[in-house]
């Protein structure tokens, strides 16, 4: 699959309208519900919080620096009937993680849903592991695991306590697979899926599930920058479906796993990836 075939499939128009069931009525499972997206200004984080709330949950939108596009989201989930609300935090320190989920559950409610999306990360570190300094492989993955332990610390015991939760943390086909020079978010997001099994083990008898999404080659304003054009030309080519992935192919499982629909599943990692890894 080349040239213009490729920047057409890269490029599918996705349906973000409200889904609906069967009969026709739109799809509200998660009326009722109060969601929290961590990294949610743009990319599979946006695409997350729209479904979630076209689903019937209010949403806690968190961002980092990104404030301009998670008002804008905000406004637009408004506009289409939403409920949802921003909230700036750098999710890897727990003062900040406190206050902004102190600050969804004033404002909206007791959280019920939590999508660990933000990855805490200031550089992918993309190199050869001996041109890597260590300091830097150790920051890649402790700010990861940060990214996960210190919410999970604030918000595990609190859905704990209810008796109700549902908790999806997004790694990575690269677990399974790590790209060429990316071994230090490898070995971050391989750590986030023991954590995982862990926490369901844990917070299982509490009614608290706790599971995984593992993408894989996703198009966003991240990977745009991260990899080059030909690199993800020749991951789509090695896909089954033909294309790399869209934010809203990921957004999609990721509110499917959260849902009541998937109330037996804990402690599982989903590959979402086209095919390219099959486990």
């Amino acid at each position: 699959m080349m040239g213009t075939e490729f920047e057409l499939n890269t490029e599918i128009a996705v349906n973000t309208e409200i889904a609906a069931n069967s009969e026709g009525e739109p799809n509200q499972e998660f009326q009722g519900t109060v969601a929290f997206v961590t990294g949610a200004s743009r990319g599979i984080g946006a695409a997350t919080a729209r479904l979630l709330a076209a689903r019937g949950a209010a949403v806690g939108v968190n961002y980092y620096q990104s404030e301009a596009a998670a008002k804008s989201l905000v406004a637009s989930i408004e506009t289409a009937g939403g409920t949802a609300l921003a909230v700036q935090a750098d999710i890897t320190s727990e003062d900040e993680a406190r206050a902004a989920i102190d600050a969804v559950e004033q404002g909206l409610g007791p959280i019920s849903v939590a999508v660990f999306n933000a990855h805490g990360l200031k550089t992918p570190a993309r190199a050869p592991f001996l041109k890597l300094p260590q300091w830097l492989i150790e920051e890649v993955i402790i700010r990861q695991v940060r990214a996960l332990l210190i919410p999970s610390r604030i918000l595990l015991p609190r859905m704990a306590e209810r008796g109700r939760g549902s908790v999806v943390v997004v790694t990575s086909t690269q677990v399974l697979h790590p790209a060429e020079q990316m071994m230090a978010l490898a070995m971050g997001k391989g750590a986030l899926e023991v954590a995982v099994k862990s926490f369901a083990e844990e917070y299982g008898p509490r009614q608290v599930r706790i599971n995984a999404i593992a993408p894989g080659p996703i198009c966003t304003d991240a990977t745009a920058i991260m990899l080059s054009a030909e690199y993800k030309q020749s991951r789509a080519e090695v896909t089954p479906l033909g294309r790399l992935g869209t934010p809203e192919d990921v957004a999609g499982p990721i509110v499917a796993l959260a849902s009541p629909s998937c109330g037996f599943i804990t402690g599982a990692t989903l590959q979402v990836n086209g095919g390219i890894l099959m486990a």
